[in-house]
């Protein structure tokens, strides 16, 4: 009995060393049905970004303006979007920028044509908007 409690830590670590001497991992995970790796993929998101991949013409949250009456803006704007309890979490996830002229660019993916025309009423909604520029995609199944 007391060879098998001296023995017991001696085999924990033969194991732990046997299972360094495996194959470094490349960080994907084998494919199981074939035998070959995964290779690495793109993120499901990508198509989507496309709007994003012309950073010279496409309106980003960087393009924000810092005046507080702008920051201030874009917060009614959020506050109206996150609480109503219709949306999905896409609409209520949507990019909203305000420039410096009152122009309020809404961008992202949202689930339906109700969805993107209930967030851009909500914008317009607030006081101080005075132009909507609605780039939000309806995602298509």
């Amino acid at each position: 009995m007391r060879l098998m409690l001296l023995l017991l830590p001696l085999l924990a670590v033969s194991a732990a060393i046997t299972a360094c001497e495996r194959e470094p991992s490349t960080g994907t995970r084998p494919d199981t049905t074939s035998g070959a790796r995964d290779q690495p993929r793109a993120p499901d998101n990508t198509a989507r970004n496309r709007p994003d991949r012309d950073m010279d013409s496409s309106i980003t949250p960087e393009d924000q303006s810092n005046t507080e009456s702008d920051i201030e803006l874009t917060a009614a704007i959020r506050r109206a979007v996150v609480q109503d309890e219709t949306f999905s979490i896409n609409a209520k996830n949507v990019k909203i920028i305000a420039d410096k002229s009152g122009t309020v660019t809404l961008r992202g993916v949202v689930d339906t044509q109700a969805e993107k025309d209930a967030v851009e009423a909500k914008a317009r909604a607030i006081a101080g908007v005075r132009a909507i520029n609605n780039m939000i995609e309806v995602n298509t199944p």
